[in-house]
């Protein structure tokens, strides 16, 4: 029974979902500065740009990792966010789009030329991490120098979005942080394995 295994994967998800929680209502309390009250109409108001934001930060993850699969050379089978998916056909074929059950987002990719090495796979995985933070890096710069609370509220929602995907999820074969945890272990098992092949090849020469 492993014990600390476990309370260790409960608090990174504790902590995952608090990140996320904090992101929301960091964003919320921002587009709502400047109202005398939260409630009625305003409310509404941000709760509906908050949607936006989210899912618009969502798309833009993605878009990361597109990019990283395209400097890599990985074929991209399919791309989702929240209830929309962009998926090919047939291997090689064109992408069409159709309704999913609501979801956060994924990307998943496929290597013609087989297995994809670790580095490419990194690249691949850290993509929509990498822009996550060159969101809210802009959304930063963008509050200074124009001032408003949406670019605060988009700062925000990335930020939760960047800790949290790269925080492993167990149990979530789709988080970016357990498959980067994953690749690194699968990286270093093979380093291990062909280290011990050489070794076997000198003894027996």
């Amino acid at each position: 029974m492993r014990v600390p295994g476990r309370i260790a994967a409960r608090a990174v998800a504790v902590a995952r979902s608090a990140v996320g929680l904090a992101g929301l209502l960091a964003a919320l309390v921002a587009l709502s500065r400047g109202h005398v009250r939260l409630g009625g109409q305003a409310l509404g108001m941000d709760l509906l740009v908050l949607a936006g934001v989210w899912i618009s930060s969502v798309a833009f993850h993605e878009a990361g990792h597109v990019a990283g699969a395209f400097a890599q050379g990985l074929a991209i089978r399919s791309v989702r966010v929240a209830c929309f998916a962009l998926a090919r056909r047939s291997p090689g074929g064109a992408f069409g789009v159709s309704l999913v059950r609501w979801q956060g987002g994924g990307t998943t990719v496929i290597d013609a030329r087989g297995r994809p090495r670790a580095r490419r796979m990194l690249v691949f995985l850290l993509g929509g991490a990498a822009f996550n933070l060159l969101a809210v890096a802009a959304a930063l710069w963008l509050h200074r120098r124009e001032g408003g609370q949406l670019a605060l509220a988009i700062g925000a929602v990335n930020a939760a979005m960047l800790v949290v995907n790269l925080l492993p999820a167990a149990g979530a074969a789709g988080n970016d942080g357990t498959l980067i945890l994953r690749t690194l272990r699968i990286a270093a098992m093979r380093r291990r394995a062909a280290g011990r092949a050489r070794a076997s090849a000198r003894a027996a020469s």
